[in-house]
């Protein structure tokens, strides 16, 4: 089935559409006439990497065949509307339009969800996962009440009933100076970068990070430097997270996170 993500002028045409809907008949503020509200400054990049979601997972569906023809046409729709919605973030400050328009995207990604869980395989499941994530960073602009976590606990698989949980990967070790902690599928992997090399180092890994691109979750749990991702799984890394972990003062620390997909 043919369905192209929109130009760049008719993606702004469809959002104003959007917009319209729920816009009001005049732009009255809470402290004036006339006055309109300036949007968050970190929306634009917040619909910068929604819209680039939403592209990677309608990219998943067009090499896929269509279970439900109205899902596929969902997932199209949405990339066309984020892509929309990216392009109005960044051309305007009217905060009260793009509010408009992520309520209507957090509706449709509601839609989408049920969609999902419902008629998919878990491999086209999972390829929403990272558009979810973003979802839930925009609602949380708008305080519009959209979290992945409700809606990704638990998939179906489309295999005689069977489910596959989200997952999981947490580690701990004593950081001295600066190590990478690297994991591709089921093998985990220490780079000592500067000063003394890990010690007392172990992990948990219920299940194998799957070999795809999606988005990687972090939660630090302890120590006193930086605990951060520099690298998420894609094909140009044969699928590997990275997290970089920096102990500033002198002596060993223990340090654990949680990483989670």
């Amino acid at each position: 089935m043919a369905c192209s993500i929109m130009s760049r002028s008719s993606a702004l045409l469809f959002f104003a559409m959007l917009t319209a809907v729920a816009a009001p008949a005049a732009q009255v503020s809470r402290t004036g006439i006339g006055r309109v509200p300036v949007a968050d400054p970190t929306l634009p990049a917040v619909a910068r990497d929604l819209s680039d979601k939403a592209q990677d997972a309608w990219n998943v569906w067009q090499g896929q065949p269509a279970r439900s023809v109205d899902l596929h046409m969902s997932i199209g729709a949405f990339a066309g509307s984020a892509l929309g919605y990216a392009q109005a973030a960044a051309a305007t400050a009217d905060s009260r339009a793009l509010e408009n328009g992520a309520r209507k995207l957090v509706t449709l990604a509601r839609e989408i969800d049920a969609l999902v869980v419902r008629e998919t395989t878990w491999n086209l499941q999972n390829s929403w996962r990272p558009v979810q994530v973003q979802v839930t960073r925009l609602s949380d602009l708008y305080q519009l009440g959209y979290t992945a976590a409700a809606h990704t606990g638990t998939w179906g698989s489309g295999r005689g009933g069977a489910t596959q949980s989200a997952g999981r990967f947490r580690w701990r070790g004593r950081v001295d100076g600066s190590d990478e902690i690297q994991l591709s599928g089921s093998q985990v992997m220490i780079r000592h970068v500067l000063n003394n090399p890990v010690k007392d180092a172990s992990y948990e890994l219920p299940a194998a990070l799957p070999r795809q691109a999606l988005t990687v979750q972090l939660n630090k749990i302890r120590g006193r430097g930086k605990v951060e991702i520099t690298a998420q799984p894609s094909v140009f890394n044969n699928y590997t997270v990275t997290v970089l972990v920096e102990d500033p003062q002198r002596g060993d620390e223990l340090y654990e996170f949680e990483l989670s997909w």
